[in-house]
This record gives structure tokens, C-alpha cells and sequence, in this order.
């Protein structure tokens, strides 16, 4: 199925219909400023399927002090278009210069861990005081090694 990556709008944050695993995301979503500042990021892309549909918006968050920080929210529309968007986002990975990516994955959502183990991301570890719902995750790292 054919997938198009486009720059973040609002629009798109707020037209994306969540997977039932991140519901729990549209609080955050409902606040402007949060979705201005995901917007702002350099590295933040809107994903359409065929008819133009938001299908996820993804992205990553550079920090000047630690390991940049990859997100993605999905829609509960992805499934079919998954292959698609997971070789795109694997190529954009493989291609980057030497880095260091960070994410976490709330500890319950198999479906997730699965999909990191499958982008190349390590698990390195579980916290519990960084979700902002309070729940447990695993954190993952991945590194780049393009030099």
C-alpha cells in the first residue's frame, strides 16, 4: 500500500484517530502548546495513506544534552499500511549519521516492543517516573553506526 511522509501539521495531530494502546495520548494532543512544540521539532512527519488519510505522525526530539528521542503515535488504521511505514522509518534510521536515538514503550504494550526489537532499538532498562501517566516503560536505545 502506498504510504506519503509530510511535515507535521496540527491538523494532522489533531484529524489522527489513536490505536486503542496510546488513547490514552489524546489528552496531551487536546493542549496547543504541545502540539506546537512536536510541530516545531525538525524532525516530525505526518504519515497519509492512499486517500490522504492520517494513518500516524512520528518524529524525532533533538537534545542538546542527551540522546535524541524518537515518538510515534498511530492510528488504529495503520495495520494494513505497517510493512510500509516500518521499512521507511527503518531506511531513515540505517541511514543516519553516527547517533544515538532513545524511546520508551509502556511495559504492557507488546505490540511495541515487538516493532523496536524489529527497528533495531535495544532494550536498556525500565523506569517508572518518566511516562507522564505514571506507568511503567521500557526504555530502548538504538545506534546509528554510519560514519
Amino acid at each position: 500500500m502506498p504510504i506519503t511522509f509530510i511535515s507535521l501539521q496540527d491538523h494532522h495531530l489533531t484529524s489522527l484517530s489513536l490505536q486503542p494502546a496510546q488513547c490514552h495520548i489524546s489528552l496531551f494532543l487536546a493542549d496547543d502548546a504541545y502540539r506546537q512544540w512536536l510541530i516545531e521539532q525538525p524532525i516530525s512527519y505526518a504519515v497519509l495513506d492512499h486517500h490522504a488519510d492520517v494513518i500516524a505522525c512520528i518524529g524525532i526530539i533533538e537534545q542538546a544534552d542527551k540522546p535524541n528521542f524518537a515518538w510515534a503515535l498511530i492510528s488504529n488504521q495503520a495495520g494494513k499500511y505497517f510493512l510500509a511505514i516500518h521499512r521507511q522509518i527503518r531506511t531513515f534510521f540505517k541511514n543516519m549519521l553516527s547517533t544515538q536515538i532513545e524511546t520508551y514503550v509502556e511495559h504492557h504494550f507488546a505490540a511495541g516492543h515487538r516493532w523496536m526489537r524489529m527497528l533495531g532499538f535495544k532494550p536498556s532498562g525500565i523506569c517508572s517516573d518518566i511516562h507522564p501517566c505514571g506507568v511503567d516503560v521500557i526504555n530502548y536505545t538504538y545506534q546509528s553506526s554510519i560514519n
